[in-house]
């Protein structure tokens, strides 16, 4: 498959599509939300961009971050330091590496140290 390297938003299903029609959905819906954990002090959060993260291969247009809770207050949660970041091209691999960032949180096997994350998978 030819990927289109000129163009730099994608809809979720990795066709291009126009910055306007882009930006036009960005103001009306945001990014698209389709996941989003609480583990502990941790907030997993996986959602579609739109935008095309790769020169190589399909655009990475699905991100899961690793948040971290700056208050365990529910109702006013601000959200600080961003630990780790995945970027992978279609919502089957999105909720995939979400269910994994999530399940290595709860295991204790993905760690975070001086700017440095460290995954045991």
């Amino acid at each position: 498959m030819e990927y289109h390297r000129h163009y730099y938003f994608f809809d979720e299903d990795g066709n291009p599509m126009e910055m306007r029609r882009w930006i036009s959905r960005m103001h009306h819906f945001g990014t698209e939300s389709i996941g989003r954990t609480e583990v502990g002090e941790h907030v997993v959060s996986t959602v579609w961009t739109g935008v095309g993260c790769s020169c190589e291969g399909p655009p990475k247009i699905y991100e899961t971050a690793v948040l971290v809770a700056a208050s365990v207050d529910h109702e006013a949660k601000e959200m600080t330091d961003v630990p780790h970041k995945e970027h992978v091209a279609t919502r089957k691999e999105a909720l995939e590496v979400h269910a994994r960032v999530v399940a290595a949180l709860r295991a204790g096997t993905l760690t975070f140290h001086d700017d440095e994350t460290v995954v045991e998978w």
